[in-house]
């Protein structure tokens, strides 16, 4: 027996990432020798309404809610429903856990140079900003969300 599910979920998410869906966002485990003043300015430096950048504290369980957080804070800004003023900080609010936003920048934004998450809406954008804070990867990853992966998926689980 088919059974009927609710998408309009799923279909908020394809709606906030448009038809190409997600810009393949990247994170990395990073380290730098710069000041984290630097890097937060050249971080907003890079920033634009195509993409951003940003720099979270490295603590346990923050990587696995990037993906997540960045596709809640899409969601939000495509439907006007944003409490921040940048998407970067929307995201924030959603990985920390918080509607603060001085409770989510002091909980989870980056405290120091060595050892901090660098989260990218597109290779470029990362590639640029390690260049630029001479900055090193030291582990990468590549998050992707594919709304016709996701469809396909909730629409074979509804057959069981």
């Amino acid at each position: 027996m088919l059974r009927r599910r609710n998408t309009a979920g799923l279909n908020r998410i394809k709606h906030a990432l448009g038809k190409k869906g997600a810009a393949m966002p990247v994170a990395c485990l990073a380290a730098s020798e710069a000041d984290v003043g630097r890097l937060i300015a050249e971080s907003e430096a890079l920033s634009s309404e195509k993409g951003f950048v940003l720099l979270l504290d490295e603590k346990k369980g923050i990587a696995e809610r990037l993906l997540p957080a960045y596709l809640n804070a899409s969601v939000r800004f495509s439907e006007g429903g944003a409490k921040a003023a940048r998407i970067q900080l929307e995201m924030l609010l959603f990985v920390c856990g918080s509607m603060k936003i001085e409770t989510a920048i002091s909980g989870c934004g980056i405290k120091r140079n060595s050892g901090f998450i660098l989260f990218a809406t597109s290779e470029r954008l990362l590639k640029d900003f390690l260049k630029k804070t001479a900055s090193d990867a030291l582990h990468a990853y590549s998050l992707a969300f594919d709304p016709d992966i996701a469809s396909a998926v909730s629409s074979e689980a509804l057959m069981h």
